[in-house]
């Protein structure tokens, strides 16, 4: 049987990534379910766990899995114990050496691999071509980091089922009797990180702070000015607005008489708003609020 990971094209480079599995005696212990999970760390290396499950038993057999490619953390096991395992170096890559216990049913194995992902701006590609062992049925899953989405529905192939585990999206293909190769490609990118939505919400506050801000202060000069009539209105808005203004300036400034202006000023000072003081002629009148 082999297990065969193979082609990322990326612009004046072929990257090769082969995953080679040889089951001795394969054809006497065929595989009734084969499933393996590929889950994407935001550092760009895969957690994979490869699960088979074999219609009989197995005697004693030995397996070699050929890995062109930097891997690491791997860990293999029955459905009864950890296999211990010896990892041999070659020019083409390592080979994971290990003996399959009599009784087994149900075998994993798991390692971290590198070189399946790759960057361009701020979009990932996950790329693989698996050729998987011949099984009765074959299950993939592909997990995206944390906090990231597919980029304008390109994944392949096509036919995947959208899930998520409540904190991370995940595709999900099923197949029966598949015996081709099932190429994967998925692009994904990053939706926001810790710290920029933490700038966002910032932002989205200091907005709200300045709105209401505005509006209490649009309804505070609403509610003061409902005691004053047009005329007076005027002339508290040149105080607000100026601070202080001699009267004489003033009446002359709005075509105001004498009379008129002395009547708003006294309304405006019984109110407590403004204070006079006699200079000269005229009165400087400056605003208390």
């Amino acid at each position: 049987m082999a297990y065969e990971l193979n082609i990322m094209k990326k612009p004046a480079l072929i990257f090769f990534i082969l995953f080679l599995l040889f089951l001795q005696s394969a054809a006497a212990v065929p595989i009734s379910k084969y499933k393996i999970n590929f889950e994407i760390q935001e550092s760009g290396s895969v957690f994979e766990i490869i699960e088979m499950d074999f219609i009989s038993e197995f005697e004693d057999n030995s397996l070699n899995y050929f890995v062109a490619g930097d891997i690491s953390d791997v860990k293999i096991r029955n459905d009864l114990r950890e296999i211990p395992f010896e990892i041999r170096k070659e020019a083409r890559g390592n080979i994971i050496e290990f003996i399959i216990p009599k009784g087994t049913k149900k075998l994993f194995i798991q390692f971290n691999a590198n070189d399946l992902v790759f960057k361009k701006d701020d979009i990932n590609q996950f790329f693989i071509n698996l050729k998987p062992p011949k099984s009765e049925t074959l299950d993939i899953k592909v997990f995206l980091p944390k906090g990231y989405a597919i980029y304008r529905s390109m994944i392949f192939p096509e036919d995947a089922q959208k899930m998520t585990d409540g904190e991370r999206i995940y595709f999900y293909w099923h197949f029966e009797n598949r015996t081709e190769e099932v190429p994967i490609s998925i692009k994904y990118y990053k939706l926001y990180g810790g710290f920029d939505f933490l700038w966002i919400f910032i932002f989205i506050l200091i907005l709200v702070i300045i709105y209401f801000i505005l509006y209490h202060r649009k309804r505070v000069r609403s509610e003061f000015f409902k005691g004053f009539f047009e005329d007076e209105k005027r002339v508290v808005e040149i105080l607000m607005k100026r601070g202080f203004v001699y009267q004489n300036k003033l009446e002359k400034e709005l075509g105001f008489s004498r009379a008129k202006m002395t009547r708003i000023l006294k309304k405006l000072e019984a109110k407590g708003l403004i204070v006079k003081e006699k200079v000269g002629k005229t009165n400087r009148i400056e605003w208390k609020k």
